[in-house]
């Protein structure tokens, strides 16, 4: 059983803003007309009223007369686009010269679009007058298919400026053809060519094309959302960007029914038609976006969203790796072993305990260790026999705490416990005083003798 094609359908987003103007005089409408269906948007111009009523009746005056008694199937598609243009360019010129100030001198541009359905699938022509564009994405790529009757246009074209100086020209919104300016208007039509599954139309007024580029332009229409979504990301970026001036926009996009951006990606890879790459009639720019998408695959390609949201994960799982390993490194206890076995001769990164200091008269064991006790018989001059230093050896916190007192003689295996001393006074101890000998007695000449009891007789 054969696999059922899914159906072809146009998919369409709009919207106008007036931005930092009192009042929007953009118009845009939809209609349908014997040829097929047509898109337009107008920008008027002329003072607070004429620019509104002017682009109103160009809308109005298109779809009156593509849809007037007039049409006939003799006649071709560009011949019926001119005739209309030339009826609503009279009708406009005729009522700016009525003598009413509010609509005297008004004129407007526009830019329409024909896609009509046929047994080969998807037809489009495009026509305009004025900067009003058309732009169609393909394959990657952007392509500018009107041309601006404009000054500046012209010096572009005959080399005297670049498209980038033309951009900040001061003379940029000057144009050189309008309708209802003239007796008579030329309205320039494109070819007729085959529209493609995934391609993107964009009709829009010079406040969205002024202030952005065309990689910006481009990259928002090769958005994979809905065409409304895309229309309104148009023109807020042109808003965020700074544009003075009204601001209207049509998407209309031929995608499968139902599969949306990802028309493209699947006409390009069950297509045998080797010219679906080709552009459009009647470029007068194009812009290449990047990498063409990829057949089966959707095309689609991470945007700045997706990079910034994959780098924040990635960082989070850095941070708690990180956080992680320093609590195993802070917590983690490392117990020195001391191997008493070894030698003395130790190697470099051997853990080993200090060795104490054994003090005079105590010779340390084997290993290193302390054995034995000290003998204060053997030792009677060593300073830890003195009861003092005895009763300080047994609590290590009070060894610092006694005053020095007079040396006690050396205690006997037989004698009676030292009572502690006394708790030094707040009150300093006086000197004693050395007891002069008579003079001219046996002792003269020798040092004097200090009586140890002379202060307690004070």
């Amino acid at each position: 059983m054969a696999k059922k094609q899914p159906e072809l359908a146009l998919s369409v987003g709009v919207r106008s803003e007036r931005g930092r103007r009192d009042d929007n005089q953009d118009k845009m409408s939809a209609f349908s007309t014997p040829l097929g269906m047509v898109y337009v948007v107008a920008d008027g111009m002329g003072g607070y009223r004429g620019g509104a009523e002017a682009s109103r009746r160009v809308v109005e005056g298109f779809q009156r007369h593509l849809n007037g008694t007039g049409f006939t199937e003799s006649i071709n598609l560009k011949e019926q686009f001119q005739r209309a243009a030339q009826q609503t360019n009279a009708e406009i010129l005729a009522e700016s010269s009525s003598g009413d100030p509010t609509v005297e001198g008004m004129g407007s541009t526009v830019v329409l679009a024909l896609l009509r359905s046929t047994p080969g699938g998807m037809q489009m022509l495009t026509a305009h007058i004025g900067d009003s564009r058309g732009y169609l994405l393909r394959e990657g790529t952007l392509y500018r298919i009107t041309r601006d009757h404009s000054m500046v246009q012209r010096m572009v074209d005959t080399g005297l400026l670049t498209s980038e100086q033309a951009r900040n020209h001061p003379e940029s919104n000057v144009l050189s053809r309008a309708i209802g300016k003239q007796p008579t208007v030329e309205i320039e039509i494109g070819d007729l060519f085959q529209m493609n599954p995934g391609d993107v139309l964009l009709l829009c007024s010079d406040g969205l094309w002024g202030p952005l580029t065309e990689q910006q332009i481009g990259e928002l229409l090769g958005r994979h959302v809905g065409t409304q979504e895309i229309a309104d990301a148009l023109v807020n970026l042109a808003l965020e960007c700074g544009s003075d001036d009204n601001i209207t926009v049509q998407v209309v996009r031929y995608e499968f029914r139902g599969l949306g951006a990802r028309s493209a990606a699947l006409f390009s890879a069950d297509s045998k038609n080797a010219s679906s790459a080709l552009p459009p009639p009647g470029v007068v720019a194009k812009h290449d976006l990047g990498p063409k998408p990829k057949p089966g695959k959707g095309g689609r390609k991470l945007s700045k969203a997706d990079l910034f949201f994959g780098a924040l994960g990635v960082l989070g799982v850095a941070a708690l790796f990180a956080i992680g390993y320093h609590e195993l490194i802070l917590h983690r206890q490392v117990t020195p072993v001391v191997d008493t076995h070894r030698s003395a001769d130790k190697t470099p990164g051997d853990i080993t305990p200090p060795k104490p200091d054994p003090g005079p008269g105590v010779k340390p064991g084997p290993n290193g260790l302390v054995t034995g006790r000290l003998d204060c018989r053997k030792n009677p001059g060593d300073p830890r026999c003195t009861p003092l230093a005895q009763s300080n050896h047994s609590d290590p916190n009070k060894q610092h705490d006694q005053p020095q007192t007079q040396q006690q003689k050396t205690p006997g295996p037989n004698t009676t416990p030292v009572e502690p001393p006394k708790k030094p006074t707040d009150k300093p101890v006086p000197t004693p005083t050395p007891v002069p000998p008579p003079a001219g007695g046996k002792d003269q000449g020798k040092p004097p003798v200090v009586d140890p009891n002379a202060h307690e007789a004070k």
